[in-house]
């Protein structure tokens, strides 16, 4: 569904609260560190229609921390992978460009993975993985339509905090300042999951 600038986080005790955000419409889990381990949901590639010549964008991923917790101050990182869509208008001719993408904010800008085609079934994850007591983050995102898929670890140590989970469609920002949102029709996650110890929740 279109975005309305809110997310809606679910506290340890069962209840949301409607939040307002000028980027990010969706959901969050919120917890306290260490509540999450992973995440992960499925998704259609939305198709972008034009509704201004500049450019336009919108981004829909899986992620965890950086969003609403359930203490005072909360985890400024966030840990995500998703697909984007976007489109602008070039010499009288609109261009559209559809692609995989990783992101270790505010370490790591966006980076693209490889090329993605509207309507292509989406299966994105992120999770704590610890190997020789080194912290790392699991990323892995793939296209069940074309087979293309991407799963790397990086090291993550205590940057990665476990607060809260989000699944979320976004309008990206671009020098620092949000581009508007292109015409996405509708996008809808599937099977949307975070696990908490053994726990699948959601």
């Amino acid at each position: 569904d279109r975005p309305r600038e809110t997310r809606t986080p679910s506290r340890p005790d069962g209840s949301n609260e409607l939040i307002y955000e000028p980027t990010w419409s969706g959901y969050d889990g919120a917890g306290v560190q260490g509540t999450y381990n992973t995440v992960r949901g499925y998704w259609n590639v939305p198709r972008v229609t034009p509704i201004i010549p500049n450019l336009s964008t919108s981004a829909v991923w899986v992620g965890i921390d950086g969003g609403p917790c359930a203490l005072s101050q909360c985890s400024g990182n966030v840990f995500q992978d998703g697909t984007a869509q976007e489109v602008w208008l070039q010499n009288g001719v609109y261009h559209y460009v559809y692609f995989g993408w990783w992101e270790e904010y505010p370490y790591n800008n966006a980076q693209q993975l490889f090329n993605v085609n509207p309507g292509d079934e989406m299966y994105g994850t992120f999770w704590k993985n610890i190997q020789n007591n080194k912290v790392y983050g699991q990323y892995y995102l793939k296209d069940l339509n074309t087979g293309q898929a991407a799963n790397f670890a990086i090291v993550v140590g205590n940057a990665l905090i476990g607060d809260s989970v989000e699944w979320v469609v976004e309008r990206a920002t671009v020098n620092n300042e949000p581009t508007p949102l292109a015409d996405y029709g509708t996008a809808t996650m599937a099977e949307a999951e975070a696990i908490s110890g053994n726990t699948t929740l959601y």
